[in-house]
């Protein structure tokens, strides 16, 4: 039988806390997995993923704006080498997660529009 680690527990846990907007377990969530990450993985996607995932759930709790901004903060400080098609997909649920009435936020348009362009480089 093949356990988990507690990196991947703490991933998952911190993907069940942004769906859910829950800010603060979210942010316990994301600090432990930094905390366990293996010295030998590549870190800096894995870090890319959990800030995003803060991003999804700020946008969850209703702070969009907040959490548009965070989200293409983080994409524009992420290495091309780390833009990996699973970093993109964190990021693209971000912009699905933006509420229909917060739709027309120029910031949506913005960060899709910069994902589009990270799909033709993205990395597997």
């Amino acid at each position: 039988m093949e356990r988990w680690g507690e990196d991947r527990l703490q991933y998952t846990r911190a993907w069940v806390h942004a769906y859910r907007g829950d800010g603060e377990p979210l942010g316990q969530a994301v600090t432990r997995l930094r905390e366990v990450l293996p010295a030998t993985s590549p870190p800096r996607r894995l870090h890319v993923q959990a800030d995003l995932l803060q991003a999804l759930g700020r946008i969850r709790a209703r702070d969009t704006r907040g959490g548009l901004q965070h989200a293409a903060t983080v994409h524009d400080d992420c290495p091309a080498d780390q833009r990996t098609k699973m970093v993109i997909s964190v990021a693209e649920q971000v912009v699905e997660s933006v509420p229909e009435q917060d739709g027309g936020e120029p910031m949506v348009t913005e960060l899709g529009t910069l994902l589009a362009g990270s799909h033709l480089r993205a990395i597997t």
